[in-house]
């Protein structure tokens, strides 16, 4: 990598630091940027990925777009490896854990389709890799003439353990993403009217190894039919993906077990 770790290059990341990496006081800023910076140049001989950074540099979408949000290009690469250690950083080998039990959300999908809004009700299920969403019509099918009683005996009120980390890490660096796109600089949200581009979000997880399909990086799926015929998902779909994924989750990532994170001494 021949981009200079000069503090103009690390502007983007101070900036998110400033935010993130101090866990306690506004005025410990300054010191919880230099402890990020520090850890970041200490780190980045083993998070750099020259093959990311090819495919970041000669993919002519992906740099229009950068040019179009006023984006510096070595400034925001730095930003995206800074963005992926950091977000890795904050998440231990712990199981999460459903803040709503099962018996707790079948109760709230039964108010749910008998609200106003039940036309609007979809039922999404998804095993990381794909997934599969029906209509209210068929949620009833379902559930019906169960009673909520009955379907909490069926369904004992306990949490349950969720394997979903890689979508709370998710959830997590597009919230430090979406933080720096839209307060460093009004660019991209004058752009955008306001709204997410996440075809652009969906390519910067890729580059950041944090999801490892292609498609979302190029914007598309094709799917071949039972009759052999070839339907290509466009980026809004691939991004509603993502949005679907991760709305639901809390926040799960402790930034105290983070390296970049400044602590300060106990008096």
């Amino acid at each position: 990598m021949n981009i200079e770790l000069t503090d103009e290059n690390l502007e983007y990341i101070a900036f998110v630091a400033r935010q993130y990496c101090n866990i306690y006081d506004d005025c410990y800023g300054d010191l919880a940027v230099a402890t990020a910076l520090h850890h970041f140049k200490n780190r980045i001989t083993q998070i750099e990925d020259p093959e990311k950074l090819f495919l970041y540099t000669n993919t002519d979408e992906l740099q229009a777009s950068i040019k179009k949000y006023n984006l510096n290009p070595d400034k925001f690469w730095l930003l995206i490896l800074f963005l992926k250690d950091f977000t890795n950083s904050c998440f231990g080998a712990t199981n999460i854990y459903d803040e709503i039990s099962v018996g707790e959300n079948v109760e709230k999908i039964l108010k749910m389709l008998d609200s106003p809004f039940r036309d609007d009700c979809e039922l999404t299920i998804s095993n990381g890799k794909e997934s599969a969403t029906i209509n209210a019509v068929f949620i009833e099918k379902l559930v019906l003439n169960r009673s909520i009683e009955e379907l909490k005996s069926i369904y004992p009120m306990v949490k349950v353990s969720k394997n979903n980390k890689p979508y709370h890490k998710i959830k997590f660096f597009m919230e430090l993403l979406d933080y720096f796109l839209n307060q460093y600089d009004a660019t991209y949200t004058t752009t955008n009217d306001g709204t997410k581009d996440w075809g652009f979000t969906a390519k910067i997880l890729y580059l950041a190894n944090l999801v490892d399909e292609h498609k979302y990086f190029s914007g598309y799926e094709d799917i071949v039919t039972k009759k052999g015929n070839t339907i290509r998902n466009k980026a809004y779909y691939i991004g509603k993906e993502l949005k679907n994924s991760t709305k639901t989750l809390r926040d799960t990532s402790d930034r105290h077990k983070s390296d970049y994170c400044y602590i300060p001494e106990p008096e």
